[in-house]
């Protein structure tokens, strides 16, 4: 006999988080966790550092951007799982770690050795689930990387091939809130295909050796049969478009834009405005995922003023993921229309 458990939704800086019973949160620890992602914001904090220049300490000024958390409960984080995406081996390990040859002989051309080595350590902590929380420090000393740095760069590699996920932790309890724990990493317990752009940049030796394999392996193989490359930003960039935005607050933060006072932008936009934000609309409608283009597009405003050209995004948190992820596709579709401006400005109005 199966049940479901309930669960209690709380608040957390006025969000609501979600606690399964007896604050017991996915770590099995007995307090509430606070799960995000972090994403630069529109906003700069200016920061100092002194350097020995000729023998004489200066002090040099640069600025950071701030970083704003996306916040998610505890079922978005378990329900968040890898192996529903791409075509996969009929595989899945349990209760021991198992490698498929497939992964050694194929995906490790483009994981390379050390980022084959980090999945294999972080899947040996999924025993009995798809997720686990090794620290940092702990992956590091395991897979002998030199460094925290290389660490994260292995990591993000794994995250734009689709084996690993990364959640942020945070503690609620009160006597280390808001306190860093380490991350819950979603990892992938299927083994995907290699998709067909991937295969087609295989050495021809590798490329032979899949043929081979892929015919053993089913009755009627064809390498154009192979599945596309699954584009998981788009994946991503939904998937943080269900969270909650929390902006770190800071007295010195300094907006990248000038803050836009209220107004009715679409009064003062001409009929060539308008006809540029229908074509650059549709243009990126046709090369984006629809609920990508719901979520970071579908409001969007486009002006051009003195060969310059400014979109107005709804808040500061879409204006930082378009300049961040999307300003070449805007470019992209202004070249489309043979329009060249001296400079493309993102920023947030509210309306």
């Amino acid at each position: 006999m199966t049940c479901s458990i309930p669960f209690v939704v709380t608040k957390w800086r006025g969000l609501p988080v979600t606690e399964s019973p007896g604050n017991i949160n996915l770590k099995g620890q007995p307090y509430p966790l606070v799960y995000y992602r972090a994403i630069k914001d529109n906003v700069t904090i200016e920061k100092s550092r002194w350097k020995n220049k000729d023998g004489e300490m200066q002090q040099f000024y640069y600025h950071d951007p701030v970083m704003k958390k996306i916040i998610f409960n505890e079922e978005k984080v378990k329900g968040f799982s890898l192996d529903g995406l791409g075509q996969n081996l009929e595989f899945e390990d349990r209760h021991f770690t198992l490698i498929h040859n497939y992964l050694i002989r194929f995906w490790q051309h483009f994981l390379k050795a050390d980022g084959l080595a980090l999945f294999i350590t972080l899947k040996s902590y999924c025993i009995d689930k798809d997720y686990c929380w090794p620290s940092l420090s702990t992956l590091q000393l395991e897979c002998g990387f030199g460094s925290i740095n290389t660490l994260k760069k292995k990591l993000t590699l794994l995250e734009n091939l689709g084996f690993v996920f990364r959640f942020n932790c945070m503690s609620k309890e009160d006597r280390k809130i808001n306190m860093e724990e380490s991350p819950i990493f979603k990892v992938r317990k299927r083994v995907p295909f290699l998709p067909k752009e991937l295969y087609e940049e295989l050495p021809e030796e590798l490329r032979t050796k899949h043929d081979s394999f892929m015919k053993n392996y089913m009755a009627a193989y064809d390498p154009e049969n192979l599945a596309h490359k699954i584009d998981f930003d788009s994946i991503y960039e939904d998937f943080l478009g269900q969270g909650e935005s929390l902006a770190k607050n800071s007295k010195r933060a300094s907006k990248g834009i000038p803050k836009l006072q209220q107004m009715n932008i679409k009064e003062t936009m001409t009929k060539n405005d308008e006809e540029i934000t229908i074509f650059i609309l549709d243009y990126i409608k046709s090369h984006i995922s629809k609920p990508s283009f719901e979520t970071w597009f579908q409001h969007c405003l486009f002006k051009l003023r003195e060969n310059i050209l400014t979109v107005y995004c709804q808040s500061d948190f879409s204006a930082s993921w378009i300049n961040d992820r999307h300003k070449d596709l805007i470019d992209s579709a202004l070249t489309e229309k043979h329009i060249k401006p001296f400079d493309i400005k993102i920023c947030s109005v509210k309306e």
